[in-house]
This record gives C-alpha cells, sequence and structure tokens, in this order.
C-alpha cells in the first residue's frame, strides 16, 4: 500500500468516525449514503473495512486502558504490601524472618516488572549482550585493592581486639 493510499485511508477512517459521532448507531449504508452525498464515492465493502479497523483500534484502546488500570491496582497493592514486609523486616529478631520479607519484596518488585515488560511498557533484549572492552589491568588492581582493604580492616581488628 502506497503512502498516498495510506494517507487517503487515514482521512476516510477520519470521516467515517465523524459521522458516527454524529449517529453511534448508523448502518453502513447509511455511512455510504453520507459519503456519497459529500461527492465521496465509497462501495459497501470498502466501508466495512474502515468500520473494522475503526472497532480494531477501539477495542485496542480499551484493552490497554483496562490493562494500565489492572497494573496500576495490583502496584498500588505491592506498595501496601512492601511497607507491611519491611516493618517485618525491620522489628524481627529472627534473620530468617527479615530475608524472607525482604526476597518478597524483591519478587514483587520483579512481578512488576514482569507485567510492565509484558505490556510492553518495556522492551526485552532478549539473547542479546552489550558486550565492552575493558582493561584487565584495571579489573585486577579494583579487585586486589579491595582484598588488600579486607585484609588491613583484620589486621586491625585483631590488633584491637
Amino acid at each position: 500500500m502506497s503512502v498516498r493510499s495510506k494517507e487517503y485511508e487515514k482521512e476516510m477512517i477520519a470521516r467515517v468516525r465523524q459521522i458516527l459521532i454524529v449517529k453511534p448507531d448508523a448502518s453502513i449504508r447509511q455511512i455510504v449514503k453520507v459519503m456519497n452525498e459529500n461527492n465521496i464515492k465509497m462501495s459497501f465493502e470498502y466501508v466495512m473495512t474502515l468500520l473494522k479497523k475503526i472497532r480494531n483500534e477501539r477495542a485496542n484502546r480499551y484493552n490497554t486502558a483496562v490493562a494500565h488500570i489492572a497494573i496500576a491496582k495490583f502496584e498500588d497493592f505491592v506498595k501496601y504490601v512492601e511497607s507491611e514486609l519491611l516493618k517485618i523486616a525491620k522489628n524481627s529478631p529472627s534473620d530468617m524472618v527479615r530475608t524472607i520479607a525482604l526476597s518478597n519484596m524483591v519478587k514483587h518488585y520483579k512481578d512488576i516488572l514482569n507485567l510492565q515488560f509484558d505490556m510492553g511498557v518495556f522492551e526485552r533484549k532478549l539473547g542479546s549482550a552489550k558486550l565492552e572492552i575493558t582493561n584487565i589491568a584495571e579489573i585486577l588492581k579494583i579487585i586486589t585493592d579491595a582484598k588488600n582493604k579486607r585484609t588491613d580492616n583484620k589486621k586491625i581488628d585483631i590488633v584491637n581486639g
């Protein structure tokens, strides 16, 4: 389909929408009649095709809105649960209970992200990895510095202890 015919189709969809705004229950024959009265010749089949596209677009908008509302409700629920889990994690004397509470908070955040990926809010890039060339000497220096700091701290603790 050429660019011009896409533009023409968009214009015809807009005109059919205008008719549907004025008369929402207009039949295909009535739409054809109104278009013919405005010196736009259309076949019954073409109007039917345009109506299908309009209905599909409306359904997609509705489905997207419903999905966004459902995700928003889930996010609100998760925020409440996370605040309760945070209280448990802060006040619990048991390390196991704190660990479970914090891991559930992470799981809830992951669930929200997965929902957003499924909705198309974010894009998954599966099978691709961003590779950067790094200087191995710098990485080894950072690792050895970290080890040296850790061993220095142990020596200080032994001396002070």
